[in-house]
C-alpha cells in the first residue's frame, strides 16, 4: 500500500485491518497472504475509501527466502 501521510489514520487502520486478517507484514508496506483474498482487497478499499492507487493487490508466486512465511501459514 501506499497511504500518504495526510491520511495517517487511515494507513494505520489499513495495518491492523491485514493483520486482524492475517495478512504477514514483509516489508515497509508489503503485506503477503497465501490464498485469493481479492474480494477482501475490493471490500477493504470500500471501506477505507481508498483507490487501486493506494492500495494495490499483486499476485506473485514465488517469494525467494520464504521459509518463515510457510512456516507461518502451516504450508
Amino acid at each position: 500500500f501506499d497511504i500518504k501521510e495526510q491520511r495517517r489514520r487511515t494507513r494505520n487502520a489499513l495495518r491492523r485491518l491485514l493483520a486482524h486478517a492475517g495478512f504477514v507484514w514483509l516489508q515497509d508496506s508489503v503485506w503477503v497472504y497465501p490464498y485469493p483474498c481479492d474480494e477482501f482487497i475490493t471490500i477493504l478499499r470500500a471501506h477505507l475509501e481508498s483507490g487501486v492507487g493506494e492500495v494495490r493487490l499483486v499476485i506473485a508466486h514465488v517469494i525467494e527466502s520464504d521459509g518463515f512465511l510457510r512456516k507461518h501459514f502451516k504450508l
